[in-house]
């Protein structure tokens, strides 16, 4: 099985060289030139990971075609073209406990026929605001956070804000973090600079999970869109 992981241009590069320990290969994403410059390169805008195929729009497939052959991987393509919210928001959802949760009414709706359960939600950015790893989930959004909980969920609701991205009043902790591995979860900055970041940090560590520290100690935290994992 090889593993490659996906990351976008803004991602600082503490980050991007941790990744590289993670995988057969840590690949920057080219930009996309539908989406606003902020996010053009945020990976949780730009596609969705699903059992060793990735799914993008075709426009930016057939935009960076070399780049995705490349991967080796399958690619799932849909006939859809980025413009302004909610339709960004194609792929900014995730899966856990075998559900797809976000704008569902976003979404291609060949990827939401993929899942045997969809969990809707208002948040359109919601891959972006959940941090999400092996044990649990983190969220400051209480649509999501209850959306979770009726399905079982380990999930913390932390405060929103402090966390910076450009352009915009304020990014979210789940495009903050790198999850490589259902264990490890690689914060773009100091955690303890967001008010819940100690609460933050007992809660990875209480679900086996650990929180690897790349920054200097008062870093704030980035929203740089996440990372997408393939295995095949």
């Amino acid at each position: 099985m090889s593993k490659i992981i996906l990351y976008g241009a803004d991602t600082p590069a503490p980050v991007a060289r941790a990744l590289g320990g993670f995988a057969d290969a840590a690949l920057e994403m080219p930009r996309c030139a539908e989406l606003d410059g902020a996010v053009s390169s945020h990976a949780d805008m730009l596609g969705f990971s699903r059992g060793g195929a990735l799914w993008l729009t075709r426009g930016y497939y057939e935009a960076n075609a070399p780049f995705f052959d490349a991967l080796g991987c399958g690619i799932v393509t849909v006939d859809l073209r980025y413009g302004p919210y909610p339709r960004d928001v194609y792929f900014n959802v995730f899966e856990y406990g075998g559900a797809l949760y976000g704008r569902t009414d976003a979404v291609p709706a060949a990827l939401a026929a993929a899942f045997g359960e969809t969990a809707p939600v208002r948040q359109g950015y919601a891959k972006c605001s959940t941090l999400i790893f092996g044990g649990g989930c983190v969220t400051a959004d209480a649509g999501i956070a209850a959306a979770l909980g009726a399905r079982g969920a380990n999930v913390l609701r932390v405060r929103p804000g402090h966390v910076a991205l450009p352009g915009f009043d304020t990014g979210f902790i789940g495009g903050a973090c790198a999850v490589p591995a259902p264990d490890a979860v690689i914060p773009a900055g100091d955690l303890s600079t967001h008010p819940d970041g100690d609460a933050i940090r007992r809660f990875i560590e209480d679900a086996g999970a650990r929180v690897i520290g790349v920054f200097a100690p008062g870093t704030g935290l980035f929203d740089f869109g996440g990372i997408l994992v393939i295995e095949n």
